[in-house]
């Protein structure tokens, strides 16, 4: 039977990448689960506990509410109610499962437009394994869950069934991480332009989603917006040295963070070990770089180099946009755990430019070879946080249940 070759590349191209997808999965998974039963109370994670064991599921409602996290009270109060001795564990699980899940999304929506789908299996393999969002293991999941929401309303906006169409840009209304919906939307409107549809319509289908963005950036700045103990938090800097001395440091925090993946994966098994289990990974993907974990060139032809370019200027669009709003405020994100969670919307644009930066390598093998050292790097650093998770946990434990006696015994300060 003759088989047409452009039909070939062409389900050879959505496939592209697949095999990296699905070794992340298993990486992330593996990676992570040393720590989903270790007892480690995170930064805030102390003020749900407190206000939960001492006034209740209506004193955790008040206070995110008046933190401007009103959204966070489900998922948490879930976690604390449903698991009272145990809320870390089921809030890591549940940030993991979300992870995963979010993995998934995200390639089904990359790979449906011509302009991600080249680069759709890297740019989710490094999702999975990112090291820019190193506290997904505490109460923090809670970005994955809103995630979560975000992504499905790319996903049901390509649905068959009309009813799921129409209730995408209700998704929105749920991904309550309004830097989030901020900074992906540049990436809504790449994947909805089609050179076979008029801008009028293309804009018409991207209207319900920015009205339902508007409605959540209006609710955050009143309804939503921080009130009682924490009004006047994080107002809007007034000064334009500090938004743009904030911005920058946003910025480069994603080079220390490379750096900080890179010395703390390597500290986990020490540096021969390290540097031998990342040569051996080198040596597999330069082995299946044809087959099971081949990906494109991305600059072959002059129509991908086109793609190419307008893929870059979306993953800075995106890296730029996420850091924004925090800018504007005064505030960063850092490779610290805390600060970590400030660089979760803006580390997919840098994502897809790495993920970009590698399949413009010339070389199949070369570029094989590059991935599998920053996939690596990436897994190695992930399981050094996990680690890190167990054993301060390990310590904490018991710490954690006297503290919840004495609060319980005398809740005043």
């Amino acid at each position: 039977m003759n088989v047409d070759p452009s039909a070939a590349a062409l389900r050879r191209e959505e496939r592209a990448g697949i095999g990296y997808v699905y070794l992340a999965l298993a990486l992330a998974f593996v990676t992570a689960a040393p720590a989903l039963f270790a007892r480690e109370v995170f930064g805030d994670d102390w003020t749900v506990y407190y206000i939960y064991w001492t006034q209740g599921a209506a004193g955790v409602a008040r206070v995110l509410w008046e933190s401007a996290h009103a959204g966070f009270a489900i998922p948490m109060t879930l976690f604390v109610a449903l698991s009272n001795d145990t809320p870390d564990v089921s809030a890591r699980i549940a940030g993991l499962a979300c992870h995963l899940v979010n993995g998934v999304l995200l390639h089904s929506v990359l790979a449906r437009s011509s302009y991600t789908r080249r680069i759709a299996g890297l740019v989710t393999a490094l999702f999975l394994l990112s090291p820019f969002y190193a506290i997904r293991l505490t109460l923090n999941a809670v970005y994955d869950f809103f995630l979560l929401f975000y992504l499905l309303s790319y996903e049901l906006s390509y649905s068959k069934l009309r009813a799921l169409r129409w209730s995408a840009p209700v998704c929105l209304l749920f991904a309550l991480s309004l830097e989030t919906l901020i900074a992906l939307e540049p990436l809504r409107v790449v994947l909805a332009w089609s050179g076979r549809e008029r801008w009028r319509q293309t804009l018409a289908r991207l209207a319900p989603f920015w009205l339902a963005v508007a409605a959540m950036i209006v609710l955050r700045l009143t309804i939503l917006g921080k009130s009682g103990h924490y009004a006047g938090q994080y107002s809007f800097a007034n000064d334009f040295s500090i938004i743009a001395n904030a911005l920058y440091a946003h910025l480069m925090a994603f080079p220390r963070g490379l750096g900080y993946a890179c010395s703390r994966g390597f500290a986990l098994l020490g540096l021969p070990v390290s540097a031998v289990a990342t040569l051996a990974a080198i040596a597999v993907f330069v082995r299946f770089s044809s087959t099971a974990l081949w990906m494109p060139w991305v600059l072959n032809g002059r129509s991908n180099r086109n793609a190419t370019l307008l893929l870059l200027m979306l993953g800075a669009a995106i890296a730029l946009v996420g850091a924004v709003p925090y800018a504007l405020a005064g505030l960063y994100g850092d490779v610290t755990r805390g600060e970590s969670r400030l660089l979760f919307p803006s580390q997919f644009g840098v994502l897809m430019l790495l993920a970009t930066v590698i399949q413009a390598i010339p070389g199949l093998r070369v570029r094989a070879a590059a991935a599998g050292a920053l996939i690596a790097i990436f897994a190695l650093s992930t399981a050094h946080d996990s680690k890190w998770l167990l054993y301060d946990g390990l310590l904490s434990s018991d710490m954690l249940r006297q503290v919840r006696a004495a609060l319980l015994a005398d809740p005043e300060p």
